[in-house]
């Protein structure tokens, strides 16, 4: 997202208590010099801002725009106490700065993405289409797609669309062409409220390209007024490192236009806590998108269980297994308080036998349970196979999938092992790893309604190396823990 060179100003309220401050704003970090310091000290202290997470520093730079300054409350009551530099030095999470007649105390309705990584789940280039009339390129008419999102209580519609750069001759001018997202909300609100809608969106199109490290090159709100009042442009600090929109491929992600409509359930199942996919195991690196870290089998089975719990009520539950398990727990504990010892070890074995009437599927047995599942759905569109682009891959399946359940047991033992630090790594882990990933991405497809044909073309772009065995060219990295603080194990 783009940054501010050396700002200059003056800060006027903390919250909305009037004070006197200059500032210098370069980037994200804020040097602030009280004109009165004891006055400042005493102003943060009274009113107890050690309490609060945020506090909000308003102020306008030397060139009249007004700035709003979001710091994180606890590091500048550390920084505001007697301080002998006369200088208070803290981080920025988010600040604004307002166009036209129109201040952060305004609400708004409208929150519009610019660019970014969106350029890519939305190609710009989309923009132009050939004419076959004239024998030349001309601009698309059309280009917005609007949802309108039914049973929300905070979101009217989501729409996207192109916003070109059109250069003399009615080229286009790509490098400042860009895709813009809009959520419209029921209400307007203010920018207090806004922070929720920037992770939805982020949280979305992290799905989307599989890694977490994603920009825009602008954010701003209005409202319906908006080309006539102004506008709020709001600047987040991420802390990535690099962005996935820098190396990405449009053939690495899943675009809007391959899932269309749908976009709407995916939306409502990222904000629904029971429903969002745990998506931990996505990288936040570009270094590290191919890497697997000791850490990675604990993240990337439990989010494949998360995607079985969204499901499980499809799978019956055998009730005369449970009530024969109980009746064996009950007669195996009838001997346990029979015995004479230590009641330590009576309770010991108490809980070890409560696992009896506990028949829940384990975690490979979960992963079988998708696996078929997905071959199920791959019998739907049996006339439909042979168009798939890996139809060979596809109809090998089933006769692979005890093998690759194998695999994931295998995986799942990693996993123990690594949540105490001793990793005892097993054959085929690259192969295995982005098995269990397909088989997220396509239920959590499944989930928001994508068709059948369409997931799995999707699910062919997206993991092309696992179906067609690249994964096989993976070398093992052993680094050591010290160094780096992780541990890479697993390079493509």
């Amino acid at each position: 997202m783009s940054k501010i060179k050396f700002k200059y100003g003056t800060i006027k309220y903390i919250n909305d208590i009037e004070v006197e401050i200059k500032f210098c704003l370069i980037d994200f970090e804020l040097k602030l010099i009280p004109i009165d310091w004891q006055q400042t000290m005493k102003i943060v202290l009274d009113n107890k801002f050690v309490n609060e997470k945020f506090i909000w520093l308003k102020g306008e730079f030397i060139s009249g725009e007004a700035v709003n300054i979001q710091v994180y409350a606890p590091q500048l009551v550390n920084f505001i106490l007697p301080n002998s530099s006369k200088f208070i030095n803290v981080g920025v999470s988010m600040y604004t700065i307002s166009e036209g007649d129109y201040d952060i105390s305004n609400s708004f309705k409208y929150i519009e993405f610019d660019g970014g990584i969106l350029d890519l789940v939305y190609p710009v280039r989309q923009i132009q289409e050939f004419d076959y009339k004239r024998m030349s390129l001309k601009l698309k008419k059309k280009t917005m797609q609007i949802y309108k999102v039914s049973n929300d209580e905070e979101i009217e519609t989501i729409k996207y669309f192109i916003k070109p750069s059109v250069k003399i001759g009615k080229m286009v001018d790509y490098k400042d062409t860009h895709t813009a997202f809009v959520f419209e909300l029921k209400e307007n609100i203010k920018i207090q409220s806004f922070f929720k809608y920037f992770i939805y969106l982020s949280n979305m199109l992290s799905f989307l390209c599989r890694q977490s490290n994603i920009r825009f090159t602008a954010i701003r709100t209005y409202n319906e007024q908006a080309m006539k009042e102004g506008h709020i442009n709001i600047f987040i600090n991420d802390n990535y490192e690099n962005y996935i929109d820098e190396v990405a491929h449009i053939n690495e992600v899943i675009s809007f236009n391959s899932i269309g409509k749908d976009i709407v359930n995916l939306y409502k199942i990222i904000k629904n806590k029971s429903e969002q996919p745990n998506l931990v195991f996505l990288s936040d690196d570009n270094k590290d998108s191919n890497n697997i870290y000791y850490y990675s089998p604990i993240a990337i089975t439990s989010s494949m269980e998360r995607e079985y719990k969204q499901i499980e009520n499809k799978f019956k539950c055998d009730k005369r297994l449970k009530k024969a398990a109980k009746k064996l727990k009950d007669k195996l504990q009838s001997i346990i308080d029979s015995e004479k010892c230590d009641k330590r070890i009576k309770d010991k074995c108490t809980n070890l036998f409560n696992a009896l009437e506990d028949i829940e599927p384990n975690s490979k047995e979960k992963f079988g349970r998708l696996l078929n599942l997905l071959i199920i759905d791959l019998g739907r569109i049996k006339s439909d196979i042979s168009k798939l682009y890996y139809a060979k891959f596809w109809l090998k399946l089933d006769e692979e999938k005890d093998n690759l359940k194998k695999l994931y047991g295998d995986f799942y033992r990693i996993r123990g092992s690594a949540a105490h630090d001793v990793i005892e790594w097993k054959d085929n882990v690259g192969k295995i790893y982005g098995f269990i990933e397909m088989i997220i991405y396509y239920f959590i497809l499944r989930r928001i309604g994508v068709k059948v044909t369409t997931r799995f073309n999707i699910i062919e772009k997206l993991f092309e190396p696992v179906i067609n065995e690249t994964y096989i060219q993976k070398e093992i990295m052993r680094k050591k823990y010290e160094e780096e603080g992780k541990r890479i194990l697993f390079e493509s």
